[in-house]
Parts: structure tokens; C-alpha cells; sequence
């Protein structure tokens, strides 16, 4: 399915993009970031499948967070 393969690979470069910064300020950005980004994929119906959209969406939480706690403590 070219949307997933699209929307995945626009996602990843983001993340890393942003992973080499430091750890507070990494965790503060990328989030919003990842939003927005998946939030224009979906406005162009580049993500159509709505199970895909949140299933990305808390897949990229549940890393920011784990990241968060990792670098925090």
C-alpha cells in the first residue's frame, strides 16, 4: 500500500532528523511535529485509512514517551 509506505518513511525521517538533538529539547519538539506532519499527510489524503492514522499516531507516542522518561530521569 504506497499511503502507509509514504506516510512511515516521511515519519521516520523526521525522527531522525531530530533524535541527534539533545535529549530535552528532542523531547519537547518532535512531538508536535510528528502531528502536524501526519495531520498534512491526512489533509492531502495521503493517509486515507483512519486505523493507519492513529495506529501511527500512538505507535510515535508511545516512543516519544518511553524516550521522554529515558532521557528525564
Amino acid at each position: 500500500m504506497p499511503t502507509f509506505s509514504r506516510a512511515s518513511s516521511h515519519l521516520a525521517h523526521v525522527r531522525r532528523r531530530y533524535s541527534s538533538r539533545a535529549g530535552s529539547q528532542y523531547n519537547k519538539s518532535l512531538l508536535p511535529k510528528i502531528m502536524k506532519n501526519i495531520m498534512k499527510l491526512n489533509q492531502h489524503n495521503i493517509v486515507r485509512d483512519r486505523r493507519l492514522y492513529f495506529w501511527v499516531c500512538s505507535n510515535d507516542m508511545i516512543e516519544h514517551m518511553s524516550s521522554a522518561f529515558s532521557t528525564a530521569y
